[in-house]
């Protein structure tokens, strides 16, 4: 505000002469005035700031940020702002004052180290000055002066992490000026705001999204924050029929190991129970960068698997952490999750051997099968079955006992009288909960063997085994997903 006050008088003064007697006695009086004085103007002194600028921004080691940079641990916000004095006539003070701004920081839990203030262009007061407030004197030979306020603060290195995210709003605390004239009386007083823009701290994250089975891209959602990352932890839990304690036992059967582009391998899940740590290089990640994680499982030991945990099916969750490069450690997680499953392979070379019937004795036909390696992937079957098509196309269970011989008898009662052939193939249930098969995963061989009554009511193969083509005649290859 304007401080040069130009009192003007305007009035005028009077002189009126008393006509008396001598005696004092009081007549009718003559009487005349004049006027003495006019348009003279008083200056009354000049008490003024004027503001040059007021910025603020963030820095870091040797580097100056602006103050859109999220806040790390150890960053030092530092407020500049200076003003122009204007002072004739009169002596003041000048107070600069951040209290607020800094305690603005300490409302937003954002804890602060010991706040500095300096002051150039003009010498301090008597009044003590400490890390938040100064006070200097002005007389008229300070008129003219640049007057530049710094102010810095530190942003505590042990930073808790529920600092992070916090927004700092600065627009409604900002580092004032403020002139007044020293005076015992209310003085003339002059005063101006440095505002600045809301500050945030960063937060320390990561994003981990699928790409591919057992691949993901990870990246780092950090504002400004470095950081190392890796997978840390991997649990398996059951899906579909599979039970919790076979999922433990399939993921102790697995080797599994993480790279960045599966060429290397950086990381590896050491041994453990339902939850395996994973040791090994850390990787490095700018702020806003990406990278790619793959896992490599297989089982340590596929013969053993497969007889022991055919067709179990775990849902494999990573744990990935990642740690501000950076004091404090701040960590965030994220979790990479693909599905795998143990092979249960299909029966094959199925054959048919045709039986013999004679007055009252009878020799069965016979199926036999095996597995495609039958010394050492043969998977536990909750159930053998036969299943033999009708008439109408539809397949229909015959009931045998199916024992792990992996043969099957036909008895000529399992035959049409008429004479008519009947397609027969296996198929192999490897669930089975309380006593009761699951019906819903199976496996069949892959051919399919004709049968029927000769006429002399003995049954016989009808040609040799054909391919099957039904949907279940695919084993089950296993594997990530």
């Amino acid at each position: 505000m304007s401080a040069r006050r130009e009192v003007q008088l305007l009035g005028a003064v009077a002189v009126a002469l008393l006509l008396l007697t001598g005696t004092g006695t009081t007549y009718a009086g003559w009487t005349d005035t004049t006027e003495v004085g006019r348009g003279h103007t008083v200056t009354s002194g000049d008490l003024r700031i004027e503001p040059v600028r007021g910025e603020a921004s963030v820095r870091r080691g040797g580097a100056t940020l602006p103050t859109s940079t999220p806040l790390l641990p150890g960053d030092v916000v530092e407020i500049t702002t200076s003003v122009r004095l204007a002072v004739s006539g009169v002596a003041g003070r000048l107070a600069l004052d951040a209290t607020r701004t800094a305690d603005a920081f300490a409302d937003a839990g954002v804890a602060l180290g010991t706040p500095n203030l300096t002051v150039a262009g003009l010498a301090p007061g008597p009044a003590a000055v400490d890390g938040t407030t100064w006070q200097g004197q002005v007389t008229g030979a300070d008129d003219g002066a640049l007057v530049t306020g710094t102010v810095q603060l530190p942003v505590r290195t042990d930073l808790a992490p529920a600092a992070q995210g916090r927004s700092v709003d600065l627009t409604a605390t900002p580092v004032t000026w403020d002139l007044a004239q020293e005076s015992t009386v209310a003085g003339w007083h002059d005063g101006e705001r440095a505002t600045l823009e809301p500050v945030t701290v960063d937060r320390v994250g990561l994003t981990v999204a699928r790409t591919g089975a057992g691949a993901w891209k990870v990246t780092n959602t950090s504002g400004s924050a470095s950081v190392t990352w890796g997978p840390t932890a991997v649990s398996a839990a059951p899906l579909g029929a599979t039970t919790s304690t076979e999922a433990t036992n399939v993921l102790s059967g697995l080797t599994i190991g993480y790279g960045t582009d599966c060429s290397t391998q950086r990381w590896q899940a050491q041994p453990g129970g339902a939850t395996r740590p994973v040791t090994g290089t850390g990787d490095t990640l700018a702020a806003g960068a990406s990278s790619g994680l793959c896992a490599q499982v297989a089982p340590t030991d596929a013969s053993s698997l497969v007889r022991d945990y055919g067709a179990r099916s775990v849902e494999l969750t990573t744990t990935v952490t990642t740690t501000a490069a950076a004091a404090p450690t701040w960590t965030a997680t994220g979790t990479a999750q693909a599905t795998y499953q143990v092979a249960f392979p299909q029966p094959t070379g199925l054959t048919c051997q045709s039986g013999l019937y004679a007055v009252l004795l009878e020799t069965p036909a016979k199926l036999t099968w095996s597995w495609a390696d039958s010394t050492t992937k043969q998977p536990a079957v909750a159930l053998w079955e036969l299943v033999r098509q009708a008439s109408d196309g539809s397949w229909r269970t015959v009931d045998k006992s199916i024992t792990s011989s992996l043969s099957v008898d036909v008895h000529r009662s399992d035959l049409p009288s008429d004479g008519t052939t009947r397609k027969f193939k296996v198929r192999a249930y490897p669930f089975s909960t309380s006593g009761t098969v699951d019906r819903s995963v199976y496996v069949e061989s892959d051919t399919v063997a004709s049968l029927r009554r000769d006429v002399l009511d003995a049954p016989v193969c009808d040609g040799s085994p054909q391919p099957n083509n039904g949907p279940a005649a695919a084993p089950i290859s296993g594997g990530l997903s």
